[in-house]
């Protein structure tokens, strides 16, 4: 059985949209070659849907597609990118604190 595209003049960030449409139960995972079954250029996407679609899955499609916002989803950071932060700011709250020590025993010398 052939999968029937469907084309929506729009850019889109595929794999976002992809994740949408599958989240909403609207596509299927895969064509039965096992493509994706969402593709998008800089003018258009084009969506792989079963032949027996009703024209209320059509209709949330389009809405889904219409509402899709192409701005790619930012990663979360990860673990390395976590501890090296981490260890920035203990860097710097101890040159912060060597600071505050060497001022508070110049003070003393002076005073």
């Amino acid at each position: 059985m052939d999968y029937l595209p469907i084309c929506i003049p729009k850019y889109v960030n595929p794999s976002k949209l992809y994740d949408a449409l599958l989240n909403q139960n609207l596509i299927q995972p895969l064509q039965p070659d096992g493509t994706s079954t969402v593709h998008g250029t800089e003018e258009a996407v084009t969506i792989y849907v079963h032949p027996d679609i009703t024209q209320e899955e059509l209709d949330a499609i389009g809405e889904a597609v219409e509402a899709h916002d192409p701005t790619p989803v930012q990663e979360p950071p990860s673990e390395l990118e976590v501890l090296g932060r981490q260890l920035v700011d203990l860097e710097l709250r101890i040159l912060e604190l060597q600071e505050q020590k060497n001022k508070s025993l110049l003070n003393r010398l002076l005073g």
